[in-house]
Order: structure tokens, then C-alpha cells, then sequence
């Protein structure tokens, strides 16, 4: 049975409502957020126990604590850091491991490793807290249809009066001009399938929106910045709302597969 934690609403109230009043990360800050806040309300009653005793030993009490943990990682300059994207072809192709994940420094094999460590239940606690919290952001990053497309778009467009990468539209902008929108993340429950644990088709049904939606019409062969037409937030919105609601509610399911108790 999963149990519906009845602070998802008031949690959530509290990310959105701070989603004007940061410029960076959004996707990675607010955007991760929520994707906590809606994988804790799926969890089992027993996980929900472990995924708190694991947050508790760092001092935390919520997954949204630990959300961006992973980017933060990324500013120290270490030799070796996780990849937080899967490059896939444009195509109807599938995730090949030798040709889209060489070295096998890709999100989807850090995803692995992470599930790996979590189900051990004889890993010491630092590693199954740091799993986890790779595992929190990287599954959201996952969902973000420019984290998994070959052509990371970094064209510079014009998106609401200001310059900046069709990527940082992506990453930020696309939830920061929509916040009412975001609100229905608390008000819609599509069918929830808890056997929905496949994440490489995950990181292709990404690919294909940035295929199938981002991309057609987009004038790349200009010098100049595109400018983006006026009715581009709303004109993604769904998408965007959706892929915040289908991160959260897989990662409940992956946590609920793969959380051990500790030995």
C-alpha cells in the first residue's frame, strides 16, 4: 500500500512559491524540489521508514534536502564527476551503451550504480546517503527532454526579453514563467503505475519530446539569437508539468524496488 503523506500539499505550496525569486537552477533547484515532494508521497510505508533513517543520519528529513546535492558536487573540481545527461540520437534509435555511453560516464549508468548501492544493504551509510542523493537529482535531470538529446541546445535565444540558451530555457525558464501551472502538480493525479521502472525507455521518451516538439520549426542556422514567440511557456507547459509529475512518481517506484534495510 502506499501511503499519501497529507504535508505533500503544503510542501509543495512552499517550493512553488519560491519560484520567481531565483534566477539559477530552476529545473535544478525548484524543479528538483518538487520532484522530491512528489516521489515522497508514493513511497511505502517500510521505505518511506528507511529513505528517513538514511536522511536523518546528514541531519535532513525530506528527499527535497538532498535534491540538488548532485549539482553541487559538480562545482568541486574533482577528476571524475557523474554525468547528470544521456546523449541520445535524434532518431528512433535505441540507447546503445557503446555508442551513447562511452566509458560508461552517462546519467543512465550512474542511475545503475546508484540502485546497486541502495539495495546493498551491507554498503556502509555514506554510500547508500550519497546513492540516494545522486539518485534524487538524477532522475529528475533524466526528465528533462535537453538532458537527453544529442544536440544539448546550446543556441542562444531571446525568451521573454532576455538572452540566454535554448537549454537555460529548459532548465529554467519554462518554470519560472509558469508557476500557476506548476500548482497543478498538486491537484492532478494521472493513473499511477508502479511497475513503470524502465529507465532507459524513460531517457528515450525524453529524447523524443526534444525531437519531436523542441526542435521542429527551430531555426538553428542563424548567428543571431532566435527569438522564442510569446506563447512559448504556455505552449509547454503540459509537457514540462507532466515530466515534473512522471520524475517523481518513478523515482518513488525505483526507491520502493530498491531500498534495503540496513545490515
Amino acid at each position: 500500500m502506499i501511503r499519501q503523506r497529507p504535508v505533500l500539499g503544503s510542501a509543495l505550496v512552499a517550493v512553488v512559491a519560491t519560484l520567481g525569486g531565483v534566477e539559477a537552477r530552476a529545473w535544478n533547484y525548484q524543479g528538483h524540489q518538487v520532484v522530491a515532494e512528489v516521489a515522497e508521497s508514493y513511497l511505502s510505508p517500510d521505505v518511506r521508514d528507511r529513505v528517513d533513517e538514511l536522511l536523518r543520519s546528514e541531519g535532513k528529513t525530506r528527499l527535497a534536502d538532498i535534491a540538488t546535492w548532485a549539482d553541487e558536487m559538480r562545482d568541486l573540481d574533482r577528476p571524475r564527476q557523474p554525468s547528470h545527461a544521456i546523449r541520445l540520437p535524434l532518431t528512433n534509435e535505441h540507447y546503445v551503451q557503446e555508442r551513447d555511453c562511452r566509458n560508461k560516464n552517462c546519467i543512465l549508468e550512474a542511475i545503475n550504480a546508484d540502485l546497486a548501492a541502495l539495495k546493498d544493504g551491507e554498503k556502509t551509510v555514506a554510500a547508500r546517503v550519497a546513492a540516494l542523493k545522486y539518485l534524487t537529482h538524477f532522475i529528475g535531470d533524466l526528465h528533462q527532454p535537453l538532458h537527453a538529446s544529442i544536440d544539448t541546445g546550446q543556441q542562444n535565444v531571446i525568451f521573454e526579453g532576455k538572452e540566454m540558451t535554448l537549454h537555460g530555457v529548459w532548465d529554467r525558464g519554462l518554470i519560472q514563467c509558469q508557476i500557476n501551472n506548476v500548482r497543478t502538480l498538486l491537484e492532478t493525479a494521472p493513473p499511477f503505475d508502479r511497475n513503470d521502472v524502465n529507465v532507459v525507455s524513460w531517457a528515450e521518451e525524453s529524447r523524443s519530446i526534444a525531437r519531436d516538439f523542441i526542435f521542429p520549426n527551430f531555426n538553428k542556422n542563424t548567428n543571431q539569437p532566435v527569438v522564442l514567440e510569446e506563447t512559448y511557456c504556455k505552449k509547454f507547459s503540459g509537457i514540462v508539468v507532466s515530466q515534473l509529475q512522471k520524475a517523481g512518481r518513478r523515482l518513488a517506484n525505483l526507491l520502493n524496488a530498491n531500498v534495503a534495510k540496513q545490515k
